[in-house]
């Protein structure tokens, strides 16, 4: 997992994890960036569980996806409308 500097934006440092319940928690995290004002400064963040992914369902979605981006509009629009 990658945490990023939330004043410059940059690559920071997690140091340290403490659980604030069963799906969240805190990440103690320092800034890597020698030009961000922030640079060796810790800070804290919050990374919660949000959802379970449906592989299937996934691939399926990302695939209609790339189909409808790659079919001229008026072939994409009555698709859509097919499928209301």
């Amino acid at each position: 997992m990658r945490i990023k500097c939330p004043c410059c934006n940059g690559r920071a440092a997690i140091y340290s994890r403490a659980a604030v319940t069963d799906t969240v928690s805190n990440v103690y995290a320092r800034c890597n960036n020698k030009a961000c004002g922030k640079y060796a400064q810790g800070f804290v963040t919050q990374v919660s569980f949000a959802h379970w992914l449906d592989p299937k369902t996934e691939n399926l979605q990302m695939a209609l996806q790339f189909l409808l981006d790659h079919i001229p509009p008026d072939q994409r629009k009555q698709v859509l409308a097919q499928l209301q």
